[in-house]
C-alpha cells in the first residue's frame, strides 16, 4: 500500500492496520515527527513501514513515491489518497495562496494520486484506488468555504476514475469520514507540542471524548480504525464488484435533521394578535397550541 498524509490521525491507523496485516506500506508526510513515532511503534511489534518525507502541496510528491516505492521494490495494489488540510477562516480573511495550498493538498493531490500510480495500477488487475472525502462536504459552515469545496469535487473525481480505471480490473471509491477522534483534536493542538501529541491523546483523549457529547445519532465518536477497517474491506475481495461508490463512516450524522429541536416548523407560534383576531372570526384554537411568541 501506498498512502498519503500517514504519520497521524486516520492516515495512521490505515498504516497500523494494513502493516500488521502483513502488507508492505509506504507512506508519505511532512509530519516527520508522527511518522517516526509510527515507524518505531510498528518497529517495537516486529513489523516495519516506510517513510518518505513530502509535501502534497507540491506537484511532484506522487510522483517521489512512486520512484521510492520503485527503489523499495514495491509493487502497490492499494493507492490511498488520504492528506487532507483545513483552515478555520472566513472568505474576506483567506488569501489567494491559501487558496492555492488547499486546493493542491485535498483535490489536486488526489488527481495525481490516480495519474502517477494509475499505470502500476492497472497492470494488477484487483487494485484499487481509495480517495478520502469529509462530510464537511455536505455541511454548510462559516469559516469552512474552501476545506469544504474541494472535498464537494472528490465525488466527481471518483466517478470519472472509475470508467476510466475499471476495464483494466481497478476499483476506484471514496471513503467519508464523520467526526473521528484524531490524536489529539486541533483544540489541543494548538498548545500541545507535536512530540507530545501521541502521549497526550493516549492519557486524556478518552477523557475529553466524555465530555462533549457526540454530534450523530450514534452515542459515540468514531476512530480512526472505523475508517481503517472500512479501507480493509473496500479493497478486500469481498468487495470485488464494488466501484465508484462513496461510503459514509459517520455514525450517521448526514442522516439526521440539521434543524435544532424548537426550530424550523416546530419553533412557529400563535401571538396574542393572531389569537384575538381568531376569536374575532370566532375561530377556536386547538388546546394544544397555547405557546407565545
Amino acid at each position: 500500500m501506498v498512502l498519503s498524509g500517514g504519520a497521524r490521525g486516520i492516515g495512521a491507523e490505515m498504516v497500523r492496520h494494513f502493516s500488521r496485516c502483513g502488507a508492505d506500506v509506504l507512506f508519505g508526510d511532512i509530519d516527520t515527527i508522527g511518522a517516526r513515532q509510527l515507524c518505531e511503534e510498528l518497529m517495537a511489534e516486529g513489523r516495519r513501514a516506510h517513510f518518505l518525507e513530502v509535501d502534497f502541496a507540491t506537484a511532484n510528491a506522487w510522483e517521489r513515491l512512486r520512484e521510492e516505492a520503485f527503489r523499495l521494490s514495491l509493487r502497490p495494489s492499494l493507492v490511498v489518497s488520504n492528506v487532507g488540510v483545513g483552515l478555520n477562516a472566513s472568505t474576506e480573511e483567506t488569501s489567494v495562496d491559501t487558496f492555492d495550498l488547499l486546493a493542491h493538498v485535498n483535490l489536486r493531490s488526489a488527481w495525481l494520486a490516480a495519474r502517477d500510480f494509475g499505470p502500476q495500477l492497472r497492470q494488477r488487475p484487483g487494485s484499487s484506488l481509495l480517495l478520502i472525502g469529509s462530510v464537511m462536504a455536505s455541511i454548510g459552515q462559516p469559516g469552512n468555504t474552501l476545506y469544504a469545496t474541494f472535498k464537494s469535487a472528490l465525488p466527481g473525481l471518483l466517478r470519472s476514475l472509475c470508467t476510466e480505471l475499471s476495464p483494466n480490473g481497478v476499483r476506484v471509491n471514496l471513503l467519508v469520514p464523520g467526526y473521528i477522534l484524531n490524536d489529539p483534536p486541533p483544540l489541543y493542538r494548538k498548545t500541545v507540542p507535536p512530540v507530545l501529541w501521541g502521549e497526550f491523546h493516549r492519557r486524556f483523549g478518552a477523557k475529553a471524548a466524555e465530555r462533549n457529547p457526540p454530534v450523530q445519532p450514534l452515542a459515540f465518536w468514531g476512530e480512526p480504525a472505523d475508517i481503517a477497517q472500512a479501507a480493509s474491506f473496500l479493497h478486500s475481495p469481498a468487495a470485488r464488484y464494488i466501484t465508484g461508490i462513496e461510503l459514509r463512516v459517520d455514525g450517521g450524522l448526514l442522516c439526521q435533521s440539521p434543524l435544532k429541536a424548537g426550530s424550523g416548523n416546530d419553533g412557529w407560534s400563535w401571538t396574542e394578535e393572531m389569537k384575538a383576531w381568531l376569536r374575532e372570526k370566532r375561530v377556536s384554537l386547538p388546546a394544544t397550541d397555547i405557546t407565545e411568541v
